[in-house]
């Protein structure tokens, strides 16, 4: 069967015998330590044994823009990173709630970098609402904001290892008071930012 493992910081393996057409992909943030008694094996398989291991550097959120402000509508730019190139980022996303440790009853925004679709939880974050592309003039909306298009046609933006993405946001007077602005990136090798506090917003 398949043994693959990601971590977004280090895996270590020992004593793991792949044998038997089994097959394993390692991924890690910062690095794979292979120890005694790892081996791979084709011997006595019908169909190719196959193990492969990289280490991918964890992509960075880089700035949420505005932040420590007030308003109830404001276009915001969001910017993260990758060291293996902008190309490599499969999501972003982006909360405005006053802890990240929950996404209920908040304003989060998903975006997909492969389908080139935004997305917007609903209350429960159960389910993601709309599925625009960032550059139209199409929006999503939960009981706390509306999220839409910028109808501009470069967005999002992308050079080197950056991708920013602009999005128009319009809060409900009933989600008032102070929020964070939380940021999270993950890329296509399953290794992420986690959560990360870029500001707050009144």
């Amino acid at each position: 069967g398949d043994h693959s493992q990601v971590d977004n910081n280090a895996l270590s393996a020992a004593s793991v015998v792949l044998s038997g057409g089994a097959s394993a992909t390692y991924v890690a943030g910062n690095c794979i330590q292979l120890l005694p008694g790892f081996h791979a094996s084709a011997i006595g398989a019908s169909v190719p044994t196959t193990f492969h291991a990289w280490v991918d550097t964890a992509p960075s959120a880089v700035s949420f823009s505005p932040s420590n402000q007030t308003g109830l509508n404001q276009q915001f730019t969001w910017t993260v990173s990758s060291p293996s190139g902008h190309g490599n980022l499969s999501h972003v996303f982006a909360l405005f709630n006053t802890t990240s440790a929950s996404t209920t009853s908040a304003c989060y925004v998903h975006y997909d970098a492969s389908s080139n679709l935004v997305f917007l939880a609903d209350n429960g974050s159960a389910n993601w609402l709309g599925g625009f592309t960032p550059s139209s003039t199409s929006s999503a909306s939960n009981s706390q904001c509306t999220v839409s298009g910028t109808g501009s046609a470069s967005n999002p933006t992308a050079s080197g290892t950056q991708l920013s993405l602009q999005l128009n946001v319009a809060f409900q007077t009933s989600f008032s008071g102070s929020k964070n602005e939380y940021l999270y990136a993950l890329d296509s090798s399953g290794v992420y930012t986690g959560w990360q506090q870029m500001g707050t917003w009144t």
